[in-house]
């Protein structure tokens, strides 16, 4: 009979076939230790390498998937093919724990920064009125 614990430590398959070795999992956190263009220093593979191992799986930290959608210093890109060699190099770094990696992707719209991207204007939907302001009492 399986208890609490010996069923979030036993391996676990995804409806797509793919094997977990556990159920836990790291979530997402934004270390902010991108270079300042997007891509990945040795720093922070060993970060995840660091945290691989135990976990079935680990999310790494959001990604930008455009230029003009960096929205904090220190972001992660995965906006061009250039970006790739960096994040495979945190996937093998995961993968060589046998867990599994994931990428979290985001643009900041509207809020990303304009000193971040070039001193251009951010791109993203208009700010929508609240409830309030649209029907005023």
């Amino acid at each position: 009979m399986m208890n609490a614990h010996s069923a979030i430590l036993s391996p676990f398959t995804l409806p797509n076939g793919v094997e977990l070795k556990n159920r836990l999992m790291m979530a997402p956190m934004t270390t902010c230790s991108g270079y300042y263009d997007g891509t990945v220093g040795n720093e922070l593979v060993e970060y995840y390498r660091e945290r691989a191992g135990s976990m079935g799986t680990l999310i790494v930290e959001c990604c930008f998937v455009d230029n003009r959608g960096m929205a904090f210093p220190g972001a992660l890109g995965i906006d061009t093919d250039e970006k790739i060699a960096g994040l495979a190099r945190i996937a093998q770094a995961i993968k060589a724990k046998d867990s599994k990696a994931i990428v979290q992707i985001y643009h900041g719209g509207r809020r990303a920064d304009p000193m971040l991207i070039g001193g251009r204007k951010p791109v993203g939907p208009r700010r929508r009125p609240s409830a309030a302001e649209r029907w005023p009492r």
